[in-house]
């Protein structure tokens, strides 16, 4: 729902499709996040739509608007931090969201794990061998996704990961890209508290995430920028960075 959301808001505020089909389909999406009753896909997805929407908005505007509103942010947090924190929390006490929903235990018996095979790793899609013997009735993976690649992988198979993600967090500064550059984001956010990507079956997170890696180069987005309609917010604007 969070990449959908994004993707939806890039598609309409660049011109690759009309507003009549991708608003429905970002409504549907932010909707679908909030019923989930996930406070992780939430805010993932109000973030990969706030990307494209900042800078189509400009440096400037989205400077001023952070600057007004963080700092109000801020205080507030620091004054009603714990009410928030019950209130967000599905058992209505804070410690839930001190220890992200007990991910932190769990992450702490992963981490001790990954030291008994810390070069390779337990290999590629057999984290869960691992993870259920901890006694975390809720989990078969770290929830993290990078504690997730280090524990199936190893040191070797982090470092190759720690390569790409750094190439896309460069060009995301260097190359701007809203497609490749939400997708990157979903990844990053999502990824603090779930494994989102890499699984004994690869699932459609890491086909975005290997589209994100190749889609500058393969310079995908003319193509789509040629056939689509006319009424958009940014009519006539160019769709490639």
């Amino acid at each position: 729902a969070a990449a959908c959301a994004g993707l939806a808001a890039v598609a309409w505020l660049r011109g690759i499709a009309s507003w009549r089909t991708m608003l429905p389909s970002l409504v549907l999406a932010l909707a679908s996040a909030w019923a989930s009753g996930s406070r992780t896909a939430l805010v993932v997805a109000l973030a990969a739509t706030a990307l494209p929407v900042a800078r189509r908005m400009g440096r400037a505007p989205t400077t001023l608007i952070i600057s007004l509103f963080l700092p109000v942010l801020l205080i507030a947090a620091s004054l009603y931090w714990e009410d928030a924190a019950r209130a967000a929390a599905r058992s209505g006490r804070a410690s839930e969201i001190y220890e992200l929903n007990g991910r932190l235990p769990l992450w702490k018996a992963a981490f001790q794990e990954f030291q008994h095979t810390p070069v390779c790793g337990v290999g590629y899609g057999c984290q869960r061998f691992v993870v259920e013997p901890l006694g975390f009735e809720w989990a078969v993976e770290p929830h993290n996704l990078w504690l997730n690649v280090l524990l199936g992988c190893g040191a070797v198979g982090l470092l190759l990961f720690v390569a790409l993600m750094f190439a896309l967090g460069m060009q995301f500064l260097l190359r701007p890209n809203d497609m490749s550059d939400v997708i990157l984001l979903v990844i990053l956010l999502d990824g603090i508290s779930s494994s989102c990507l890499f699984g004994a079956i690869p699932n459609s997170m890491t086909f975005m995430w290997l589209m994100a890696i190749f889609w500058r180069d393969f310079d995908l987005s003319p193509p789509l920028a040629a056939n689509a309609t006319t009424s958009s917010p940014s009519e006539g604007a160019e769709c490639d960075d």
